[in-house]
């Protein structure tokens, strides 16, 4: 019989610290979850042809952002900034992102886990304040972090 094997849907996710059962937040959107592996060109001897050697892989900061509706990123923030000040060792966690097919319960498997390793939040920001409208606040965090892990 045949299998479909349909493309993930962008809105199906949760999101958790490692080891922990419960989601950090219900974020709208995550972005910046990119790798890149950047070349050495070296031209042969007696060849015209240039090759392009791997020298080092590079990661950009993932950017988080929710309804700022708790304190649980902000507190994790204010710890970064506590260990800057006082510079003792940086409170480094492994952010979970559990993609779904269908929509996420606990009976569901992830159908893709990516773990942003040793992760830490380098900017936080809320959207603007306006009296004028009625509009959601947002809360935005970027995360710097040292790789991606597939599971």
């Amino acid at each position: 019989m045949y299998e479909r094997n349909d493309p993930l849907t962008s809105f199906r996710y949760r999101v958790r610290f490692l080891g922990e059962k419960e989601d950090i937040a219900g974020f709208s959107s995550i972005s910046g979850l990119e790798m890149k592996i950047e070349t050495e060109s070296y031209q042969e001897g007696g060849s015209d042809r240039l090759l392009h050697l791997p020298k080092s892989v590079s990661y950009t900061n993932a950017v988080f952002k929710k309804g700022a509706c708790d304190k649980k990123l902000l507190n994790w923030y204010k710890s970064v900034l506590d260990s800057v000040y006082t510079k003792s060792i940086l409170p480094f966690k492994d952010i979970v992102i559990l993609i779904y097919d269908s929509t996420p319960s606990n009976d569901i498997k992830p159908r893709i886990q990516l773990i942003l390793e040793d992760a830490v939040p380098v900017k936080w920001s809320l959207s603007e304040l306006n009296a004028t409208g009625n509009n959601i606040l947002f809360e935005t965090i970027e995360i710097a972090f040292r790789s991606i892990r597939y599971e």
